[in-house]
């Protein structure tokens, strides 16, 4: 698994640091998963890091669980309040305790033996008619394997969710992938333009999940019903 406690001490708030298409995609998936929370929540920010996510969310109570302790210091010097430090297998709320959990590119950094054991404390702590929203990268047979990453493909994914009682509601495509010269422009004055142009446009043009560079899903815990339904 990564070390994102050493990241932190080594690098601080790197996610304000961002440039380029790294910072196009990551605002993209903020604004996704903020737009499936609602006004009036309680929501756990499981594995929030120094709590970027917080500022795209209106209207809503987060509260903030990461296991690193660097992370949590670094959100608490941001402002960010409601914060503990917790493993992603071992959630140390209530039953019942949120309306949502959202979890921004995290899951894939566990094992797969610890995956299941997360995806059931997340039911655990949802209310009913809870909602989990979450975003993944898309893992492709082409792709070589980060060794820090234990992604697993959407359908693959899919199974686990299936196995926690998850209900899959929606799947969003939060960016398109970038050719690796229009990536490089990204972070170029004179090129920038051109290479957020073709980033705009094939984020328009190409929203399946399947040829997204990352993806957001939408579940409902098992007891979301009818009335709470979401199309």
């Amino acid at each position: 698994m990564k070390d994102f406690e050493a990241i932190y001490l080594a690098e601080g708030r790197y996610h304000h640091n961002l440039a380029g298409f790294p910072l196009w995609w990551t605002r993209e998936n903020y604004r996704i998963l903020s737009g499936w929370v609602e006004t009036g929540e309680l929501v756990l920010d499981l594995a929030c890091g120094d709590g970027g996510f917080w500022p795209f969310v209106q209207g809503a109570e987060i509260v903030g669980a990461d296991h690193a302790p660097t992370a949590l210091k670094l959100a608490r010097e941001a402002g960010r309040n409601s914060l503990v430090q917790a493993d992603m297998s071992a959630i140390p709320f209530k039953t019942g305790s949120f309306d949502a959990v959202a979890c921004s590119l995290s899951l894939q950094y566990l094992p797969p033996d610890e995956l299941g054991g997360c995806l059931s404390e997340v039911v655990r702590i949802l209310r009913e008619n809870g909602r989990f929203l979450f975003s993944y990268p898309n893992v492709r047979r082409d792709d070589r394997a980060d060794p820090a990453h234990a992604a697993v493909p959407l359908e693959s994914l899919e199974k686990e969710l299936e196995r926690a009682g998850l209900r899959r509601l929606a799947v969003r495509s939060i960016s398109p992938r970038l050719p690796a010269r229009l990536f490089r422009w990204s972070f170029k004055p004179g090129l920038k333009l051109i290479s957020y142009f073709y980033y705009r446009a094939a984020r328009a043009i190409g929203r399946k999940a399947s040829r997204a560079y990352h993806y957001a899903v939408l579940c409902a815990s098992p007891g979301f019903g009818p009335k709470g339904d979401i199309s």
